[in-house]
């Protein structure tokens, strides 16, 4: 399977930011009416010394606070062979801050495996060989200190939200075909190209929720995503499995009066090229709600990406 099809969970500082009251992806599951992102002046501070050797400086690119972007870093090296798909067998990991500065460095290896040759994958799999992909949510714009590795740079791309989070109907042809008792069935089939602008990748993040009367704090539903192994890559299949409990703050709530809202889970971002497929059961009584990010902009390597080989003869 390629790697590129495995999900990737919001990280441990989104789940931290929830705790806290301050996550804005989780007051959007808590109400049906999405927040804006307030007005707020973006400022890059000039860094007091010299970056030590291999590391690198990246300042974000000024993005409009109106809009919901998440911010993609990965590992690559270039493609020698196009005729085929390669990956690298690494990602990036969070180092100690520099100079109070976001600090992500590579860890793997150094030389990418064979993938599976796939004619209809998008052309960014051919130029390069990826590793893991870390995608972040863009809260406040800062700059960030990148450190690669030997011949592996690391390439940035921005997503941008297509409209708001949007409810997923059942599939009764799913339900009927492949059922699962307990569970209702969801199908989503990332959008085909219309147009020649038309992106060739999409990051859907899937987005279970549940209605639920609850007291004043903030409550984030339980749960997690299992990956069927019989799945192909071009058409994955899902299970979220939750018995409906919820985690939360533990301010107190004077009153003790309840009201009822859609309380979500933390979500799963899976990365999709046009036309591929997903299936997704959530138990009986959940309801399926996603948002869909398209790239804005080309993957950009941010870091010195090494020359070409060159190519062996034939």
């Amino acid at each position: 399977m390629d790697y590129r099809s495995q999900p990737f969970v919001l990280t441990l500082m989104v789940l931290l930011l929830v705790v806290a009251g301050s996550c804005r992806t989780t007051r959007e599951g808590q109400e049906d009416k999405l927040d804006s992102i307030p007005e707020q002046e973006l400022r890059y501070d000039e860094p007091k010394a010299t970056l030590p050797e291999g590391m690198h400086l990246v300042r974000l690119r000024e993005l409009s606070p109106k809009d919901d972007y998440r911010l993609e870093l990965i590992p690559l090296v270039r493609n020698e062979h196009p005729e085929g798909l390669y990956r690298l067998e690494g990602r990036l990991v969070s180092s100690d801050p520099w100079q109070g500065i976001n600090h992500y460095s590579y860890e793997g290896a150094s030389q990418p495996t064979s993938c599976a040759l796939r004619p209809n994958a998008p052309e960014t799999f051919r130029r390069y060989a990826l590793g893991e992909p870390l995608l972040l949510p863009l809260l406040g714009n800062q700059q960030l200190v990148l450190q690669p590795r030997d011949s592996v740079a690391i390439g940035l791309r921005y997503w941008k939200a297509v409209g708001a989070v949007t409810d997923l109907k059942p599939s009764t042809e799913l339900e009927r075909r492949a059922p699962k008792e307990g569970y209702r069935a969801y199908e989503f089939t990332a959008p085909r190209p219309r147009h020649e602008d038309d992106p060739e990748e999409y990051y859907i993040e899937l987005i279970p929720s549940k209605r639920m009367k609850v007291d004043c704090n903030i409550h984030l539903l339980r749960g997690r995503f299992e990956l069927e192994r019989d799945g192909t890559p071009d058409h994955l299949s899902y299970t979220f499995l939750s018995d409906g409990s919820t985690m939360s703050t533990r301010m107190g709530c004077p009153d003790g009066s309840l009201t009822e809202k859609l309380i979500r889970h933390t979500g799963l971002i899976v990365l999709r090229w046009a036309g591929s497929g997903l299936q997704i059961y959530v138990p009986e009584g959940f309801v399926m709600r996603y948002r869909l990010y398209r790239p804005d902009g080309q993957l950009s390597p941010v870091t010195p990406l090494p020359k070409s080989k060159p190519q062996p003869k034939h």
